[in-house]
């Protein structure tokens, strides 16, 4: 029954209905288990909470100030909005749920420190969709070359920005 609660409470947290019933195949209850406790452990990261304090709960008002206040500070927020995403796929593993879910097969994120890290549904890899995949993957690459060739324009806008700022700067003292 612990785990239950447990797994109600991370449900409510992550952003699901609490009216809208609907089973959660077993399989999946370690995985948002271990997206709840992700995010209990964000919020007790945050500045001015006791390390051994509950998240709060956002239906109750109270809960719901506090939880406001922690939207300022931001890997707070950064680590909501991941698992969030996180959720949406587990959301989608669950055939069950009443929920409209996106649906992702190929994502790509490109870090500012060069990391580049890729995650493929499993459905990407039935052998009796080999069309399907070949199409997905090849619009997933061209949004990944185009969403690189946007970032390597911002990339150089900013250093020739940041050049012509040391420039003027320079000329201006001499």
């Amino acid at each position: 029954h612990q785990e239950v609660l447990k797994l109600q409470q991370a449900k409510n947290h992550l952003g699901q209905d609490a009216e809208v019933e609907h089973k959660l195949p077993e399989t999946l209850w370690p995985r948002y288990e271990k997206l709840y406790q992700q995010l209990e452990t964000a919020y007790r990261l945050c500045p001015g909470i006791d390390q051994s304090q509950d998240l709060p709960d956002p239906a109750q008002s109270e809960g719901f100030k506090i939880l406001t206040e922690q939207l300022k500070v931001v890997p707070f927020v950064r680590t909501i909005r991941k698992l969030s995403e996180l959720r949406a796929a587990l959301d989608g593993q669950n055939t069950d749920s009443h929920q409209e879910v996106d649906l992702i097969y190929a994502q790509t994120v490109m870090q500012i420190d060069g990391d580049v890290i890729n995650r493929y549904n499993q459905a990407l890899f039935d052998p009796n969709n080999l069309t399907r995949r070949e199409l997905i993957l090849e619009i997933h690459n061209q949004g990944v070359e185009a969403g690189e060739r946007q970032w390597r324009g911002l990339m150089q806008f900013m250093v020739d920005l940041l050049k012509n700022f040391v420039d003027r700067s320079f000329l201006d003292k001499k």
